[in-house]
């Protein structure tokens, strides 16, 4: 084994230590902010189909009203 390719490794592994529960919170946020859009992307078209609406592709669920307002109300109640 090169030495490069030990110190390329011990490097990874330092980062990987120093950095372990910023990596995981972000990774934990990540999924739950995914989930949480998604859940409110199929509501949102369920409620739409309700009404007889036409229904909101993903990007376009993304930058609705109904996204935003669902996002700000979940930080709101998570701050009491």
């Amino acid at each position: 084994m090169s030495t490069t390719s030990a110190a390329k490794r011990s490097a990874w592994r330092r980062f990987l230590r120093n950095n372990g529960l910023s990596l995981a919170m972000t990774a934990l946020f990540v999924a739950t902010m995914a989930g949480q859009t998604v859940t409110g992307w199929l509501e949102n078209n369920d409620d739409l189909r309700d009404h007889r609406r036409a229904t909101l592709t993903f990007g376009q669920y993304f930058t609705s009203g109904h996204f935003v307002e669902a996002t700000a109300e979940n930080w709101e109640s998570s701050r009491r």
